[in-house]
């Protein structure tokens, strides 16, 4: 309970100090200053964790049920796509955009 009195009390400290930034004594402005570049490369690094851990887990399992599914299973081996054509006539080659 006095874990959750404390945490409570910071965060109403770092609230408070976001407010009145530029009201704020000089060396209490220098410490926020700090906590804020810690809080963004902190929030850097869990963002690219937590990003990590939903791409590798939920975009793997995803891709594996696909694979064992056999959705991308090729079913015309072919080497090109290209179908020849002729143009019967120079006007259907007019217009061609």
């Amino acid at each position: 309970m006095q874990f959750l009195l404390i945490i409570g009390g910071l965060v109403v400290m770092v609230l408070l100090c976001e407010k009145f930034k530029a009201h704020l004594p000089f060396p209490i402005r220098q410490i926020y200053g700090l906590w804020e570049r810690f809080a963004h490369v902190v929030g850097i690094v869990m963002s690219t964790m937590i990003l990590s851990v939903f791409w590798f887990v939920v975009i793997g399992i995803y891709a594996v049920i696909l694979k064992c599914a056999g959705l991308f299973r090729n079913r015309v081996h072919s080497e090109t796509y290209w179908i020849p054509s002729e143009p019967q006539t120079t006007q259907s080659m007019e217009r061609q955009f």
